[in-house]
């Protein structure tokens, strides 16, 4: 026997409320409460950040890719962000000079689990996006906390919570 239309009804309209929830939740553990508040310090919206940072892999997506295909696209975007801005935060932080090897060898397995080994085309667009960070946000010392996609009529809209690092 299906799951009745109200049923289902029901539980898509728990599962936003909940989502909404957990959104909040994140604002204002971050400081961010309140539907379109600006970033702290002047700074531009991590999800407009992301999305540029992200152009390269985005662009791969066809044009009828899903949602779920585009959230994935931007996770991906975020973990390697993320990574490449812990790295540059170690960098940061030891005047220049790379002194921790067990946090560099960590970052750089989670780089190589988020991309699927280092072959020379991950390596490729590992480098793409490590100086795509560095030309557009060289002085960016965020890290995404959560992404997520929405449609709003004809185009995506994109939701980035951030923190300092």
């Amino acid at each position: 026997m299906g799951v009745s239309k109200i049923a289902r009804a029901k539980a898509k309209r728990r599962e936003k409320r909940n989502e909404r929830r957990r959104r909040a939740e994140i604002a204002d553990a971050l400081g961010m409460s309140g539907p379109g508040r600006a970033p702290p310090s002047g700074l531009p919206k991590m999800s407009d950040v992301l999305v540029a940072f992200a152009a390269p892999i985005l662009d791969t997506l066809d044009d009828d890719a899903s949602l779920d295909e585009y959230r994935g696209a931007l996770r991906f975007a975020s973990i390697i962000w993320n990574v490449l801005a812990m790295l540059d935060e170690e960098v940061r932080r030891s005047g220049g000079v790379l002194v921790d090897r067990d946090k560099v060898a960590e970052l750089t397995a989670l780089l190589e689990q988020a991309v699927g080994g280092f072959d020379e085309e991950n390596l490729a667009l590992l480098d793409a996006l490590r100086e795509r960070r560095r030309q557009l946000f060289p002085d960016e010392r965020r890290i995404v906390m959560d992404v997520g996609a929405e449609l709003q009529g004809d185009r995506v809209h994109v939701m980035a919570a951030s923190t300092f690092l």
